[in-house]
Parts: structure tokens; sequence; C-alpha cells
């Protein structure tokens, strides 16, 4: 699991598998208050987030799941939310569950067949305000060599300035779903269902471009 991450896996089957607790952690950048006048590039700091999804077994119990390695490019312009931009790749390889036959099982040909696609790729196109603190992120997410688009929600749940350097530090929920069908992942369809749930925490260091 990636280092900062708060989500807690619960049990699960060696055979019950789950899709891509995909992307976007980047996408809980979107829209956040910035103290720069124009658009600033900031990198994603994998320490101080979590990609985390979970899937329904025989609509009985979930399995968990999480992807430890991704990496990101946020660009933000806080004069105009919606031309924020995201960009974000995950190692499918890194998929991890609580049971090593399942965590060999996703990263097999049947399910996100890392030795041919090594890579989630997701790259926002709209990033809109949904209310105080809440935006909606729609964009591509390239999966097992298919692009499909993929809308989800983010939710700004904390906002604080580190006392020691001046930086707001800005922690997102992000939500969403995907059919892993529609990535020509239909593995185990009696067993397993076809809806992924997504859960991601993204926290945001607001710094110059000149810090680090």
């Amino acid at each position: 699991m990636a280092r900062g991450s708060t989500w807690v896996r619960s049990a699960g089957n060696a055979r019950r598998t789950s899709l891509l607790g995909l992307i976007l952690l980047a996408g809980a950048f979107a829209a956040m208050p910035a103290p720069a006048p124009a658009a600033e590039l900031f990198k994603l700091d994998q320490r101080y987030g979590s990609i985390a999804f979970s899937v329904s077994n025989l609509g009985l119990f979930r399995s968990h799941g999480d992807f430890a390695r991704f990496a990101g490019r946020l660009t933000i312009d806080p004069a105009h939310p919606a031309a924020t931009r995201i960009d974000v790749t995950v190692a499918s390889r890194s998929v991890n569950t609580p049971w090593p036959q399942e965590t060999a099982m996703l990263r097999s040909a049947d399910f996100f067949n890392v030795a041919r696609y090594p890579d989630i790729r997701f790259a926002s196109e709209q990033v809109l305000t949904a209310g105080p603190g809440r935006y909606v992120i729609s964009g591509r997410l390239t999966l097992r060599g298919q692009t499909r688009p993929v809308t989800l929600r983010a939710h700004l749940v904390r906002a604080a300035r580190d006392k020691a350097t001046g930086r707001e530090i800005d922690d997102f929920i992000v939500t969403g779903s995907l059919s892993r069908k529609a990535f020509g992942m239909t593995a185990d369809p009696l067993f397993v269902s076809d809806r992924v749930m997504i859960s991601i925490h993204a926290r945001i260091i607001l710094a110059s471009p000149h810090d680090g």
C-alpha cells in the first residue's frame, strides 16, 4: 500500500478479485484554492495519498485492494478552475491485496495483464465546481490498452496552513465507480461484480514552483 495511506483493507478470498482502484489520485487536486495568481505546475507526491478500490463478490461481501506506485502532474489556475489539468500514471504491477494469490491473479492476463500493459493513465478534460469544496472531474482513463471516459467527485475535507513553511495543505477525498467490462476485464462474471468502487485520498501541498 502507498506510504501515508489511511485506507484499511478488509477480508476477502484468494479467488475474490477486483478491478481498478484506479487513479485519479490527482483528481483530488482539482480547483483547489491557490496563492499564486497564474497557473502553476505541481508534482504528485505519493507519500501523502492512496488509491484504493473494492468490488462486490457474489453480492455478499467485498474485496479490497490498492496501488502502491503512482506519479502525477497537476496544473492549477486559481483564476480559472475549469482549466485545471491532471495527468496521472499508475504502475499496474503495484496492485496489492491482503492475499498473495489474489494479487497474483489481478496481475495476470485475465485482469490487469501487467506484463503487456504496465501503465494505467488518467488525463483530465474538465473540472467543474459542484459546491463549496466539491468538484466533478471528467477525463479519460486508459487501462489494458483501452481508453474510456471516467467521472470522479472530489471533496475538500481539510485545509490548513503549515506554520513552519507557510504552505497551504489540502486534503481531498475522491470517489467514483467504473465498469471493468468496459476495459475488457471480464473474468469471473458470476463471482465478481462488474462495478468497481474507487476511494482515493490525496494531500496537496501548495508550494512555489521554486521550492525543491
